[in-house]
């Protein structure tokens, strides 16, 4: 560290209190001496945790909001994904289930900014800057796992050593292990070794009860056709993929007890099964003999009346029986099982040889797990059948053909190297289950959005994403907008239909970050910035803002129903005929927290609760319309239990949360003392809370990390 590092770091320490202080020495005595270390300032990290509020605002016409719908759980966020991790964790901390995300690659080639700048390959600091930049993103994405979650990272071969140490460092003890995929077909020599580099990887991190799906296993060619007091059965093979030069215990000849009958074993797939012939501790092998199973009757010889059988009483004879290919053969390409070069020639002279294949009797009692696991080896669609019967695979196209399916969306070359929707697909279809939320915080062109809505498409799930990405506008590009012009867009096409593909339907919400000093939240944010913060925390979704009905010029809270016959009174009407004074046209968009003191018994103009209310059309539902003043919002929640936000404390507000036709409220508002005591006052089962503290929870305390 140079002279200059350290009068900075020096000046930084002269910032901090005793509590900060002592936070630190404690982080750097007991930190591990053992692992990855990098160049980074302990101090900048923990300020950049704390700088400031992230606070969603709803960008309608960037939306594609769902139909008839009042929530959007869908969400495509545009900023820094660094600040959208932060508002997550405000709202999903513990309810993400899968994560993925493909991070640049730290080529050099300029493909990523750290501290507003682009970092090229010339960089003297450039793998600490990304592992910085890493780091600080990675810690924020685990505590939003759920305690069966998973991350799935996609990486490069040059930079998998770096990142799995990270990852081992972030995720200590969580490490699942990794995918490896073929990314291309042909050669790639850039080093100039003869080597190509033909793979990448997606190395897997999850909490302790995450399973991937696997695959039930089919159990229909499950037969009982002689009896077999064990259960139904099905024939597998009895050899494995080895050679004889590689297993040589594992390459001998087996014989029929009951006909005497001798079956050659293919030297390029030994038997499966050691021999007591063989090897000299039979006591230590972990695994039955061959000659065990033969007496268990787990081995099945082939048929007496359908088999040929040969015997060659001299070398001779066995010598031109090979020459003609009339000895016993492999099964695919059809090679001799015995030739001239192999060890045993002599074995087979003078002894009855079998034609047939002797198979393996594999009991559906003795599985051991009625789902196949699946494969760390991600295969190409022409490798569709290289696996075994007792694994299942992830099927995926190359490198490429990712670009082509952006371009044929969106019909021009919007974003380099995109992933193969195929592979995110695959991969999201082992980690996920109907109902779970996707977080892909890289998002890039959106694939992982088009993969959710293609797999629930498949299986009716309701799988959620949310996709993070920012413009990556430039002083050369200031117009350029990444998230909103090729994620959103392509999520949109996805969902209406573009050429000639039928839409898979839903909707998201476009989110933008404001960012507000904490000092500051009481006097510039909004409304919006409420309504939507506590609706992502409370019920992990958008809402629409409040609209208004044609209904006799009245305005209802977006999302409130009312039965036939049932219907209960929702905003307080004065006896002339009009709104209170002080209901606003247009939506508030002062400070939240500066509403005058209600009066000190506020109520209705003739004294009591629900009296000169005039009641909500039966089944009506706000629908999309101008938007009205809304002093009170609707959260969450239904007839049983509202969730509302309240941003000023009024008789008229007062008024309207108690005439809430819902059995028990949960109010955010400004003066939550003064609305419990109302609302009490008059019965109401009621739960009162500080909208301000709402506002910073979550966002504004990052100790011990």
């Amino acid at each position: 560290m140079t002279a200059t590092h350290h009068s900075d770091l020096l000046s930084q320490l002269n910032g901090l209190n005793e509590q900060q202080l002592r936070r630190l020495l404690v982080e750097h005595l007991t930190k591990q001496k053992l692992g990855l270390y990098w160049e980074a300032n302990a101090i900048e990290r923990d300020a950049a945790l704390n700088a400031n509020l992230v606070l969603p605002r709803l960008v309608p016409a960037h939306s594609l909001w769902p139909e008839n719908q009042i929530t959007c759980p869908n969400l495509i966020i545009e900023g820094d994904n660094f600040d959208a991790l932060r508002l997550l964790n405000a709202t999903h901390r513990g309810k993400i289930r899968v994560i993925y995300i493909d991070p640049p690659y730290n080529t050099g080639n300029k493909d990523w900014v750290y501290n507003d700048h682009y970092v090229g390959a010339n960089d003297r600091w450039r793998h600490s800057q990304w592992l910085e930049f890493l780091y600080r993103r990675l810690t924020l994405a685990r505590d939003l796992l759920t305690a069966d979650g998973v991350i799935l990272v996609s990486i490069n071969d040059e930079n998998r050593a770096r990142l799995e140490l990270l990852l081992d460092e972030v995720f200590p003890g969580r490490r699942v292990g990794s995918f490896v995929w073929k990314t291309r077909s042909g050669s790639n020599d850039q080093s100039g070794h003869r080597f190509s580099v033909d793979h990448e990887y997606v190395l897997v991190y999850a909490n302790g009860n995450f399973k991937f799906s696997g695959e039930v296993k089919d159990f229909s060619q499950y037969k009982n056709p002689d009896g077999d007091p064990r259960g139904p059965w099905k024939t597998g093979d009895l050899s494995k993929s080895h050679t004889y030069l590689d297993r040589p215990n594992g390459y001998y000849p087996i014989q029929n007890p009951l006909t005497g009958v001798w079956y050659p074993c293919n030297p390029s797939r030994v038997w499966a099964f050691a021999s007591e012939n063989i090897v000299d501790d039979v006591e230590k092998l972990q695994a039955k003999t061959m000659e065990q199973y033969i007496r268990e009757g787990k081995v099945i010889f082939p048929s007496q009346e359908n088999e040929r059988v040969e015997i060659w009483e001299t070398k001779e004879a066995l010598l031109n029986a090979i020459a003609l290919s009339d000895v016993p053969v492999r099964p695919k390409n059809k090679t001799p099982l015995i030739t001239p070069e192999l060890p045993d020639i002599d074995f087979w002279i003078g002894k009855p040889v079998g034609f047939g294949r002797p198979w393996f009797k594999r009991h559906q009692i003795d599985l051991q797990s009625e789902v196949r696991p699946i494969s760390s080896w991600i295969r190409g669609a022409s490798e569709e059948d290289s696996l075994d019967e007792f694994i299942v695979g992830i099927v995926a196209q190359r490198s490429g053909t990712g670009e082509h399916s952006v371009n044929e969306i969106l019909g021009f070359n919007a974003f380099p190297f995109p992933k193969p929707l195929s592979l995110i697909k695959g991969l999201l279809r082992q980690a996920t289950q109907p109902g779970d939320i996707v977080l892909d915080f890289f998002a890039g062109s959106g694939t992982t959005g088009q993969a959710v809505l293609e797999l629930n498409a498949e299986d009716d799930g309701q799988r959620r994403f949310i996709l993070c990405s920012s413009s990556e506008a430039t002083h050369k590009e200031p117009d350029k907008n990444l998230c909103r012009d090729v994620c959103a867009e392509r999520i949109k096409r996805v969902m209406q239909g573009y050429g000639d593909k039928p839409g898979l339907g839903g909707g998201f919400a476009y989110l933008q970050l404001d960012l507000l000093e904490a000092a500051d939240v009481g006097f510039e944010a909004t409304a919006d910035h409420a309504q939507q913060l506590l609706a992502l925390r409370e019920q992990q979704a958008t809402v629409k803002p409040f609209v208004s009905t044609p209904l006799s010029g009245q305005t209802y809270a977006i999302g409130t129903t009312f039965p036939a016959g049932k219907e209960k009174p929702l905003l307080p009407q004065h006896s002339q005929g009009h709104k209170g004074e002080g209901w606003d046209e247009g939506i508030k968009t002062s400070h939240l927290l500066n509403s005058p003191h209600p009066h000190p018994n506020p109520g209705h103009p003739n004294g009591h609760k629900g009296e000169g209310i005039n009641p909500a059309a039966p089944g009506q539902i706000a629908h999309e319309g101008a938007t009205v003043a809304g002093a009170i919002r609707w959260i969450a929640g239904d007839n049983q239990l509202a969730v509302l936000l309240c941003s000023e404390v009024t008789p008229d507000t007062l008024a309207q949360l108690a005439a809430w036709p819902a059995e028990r409220l949960a109010v955010y508002s400004p003066r939550p003392d003064s609305v419990r005591d109302y609302l009490l006052s008059l019965g109401r089962d009621i739960n009162s809370y500080s909208l301000l503290d709402a506002l910073l929870r979550g966002q504004t305390s990052w100790q011990g990390r």
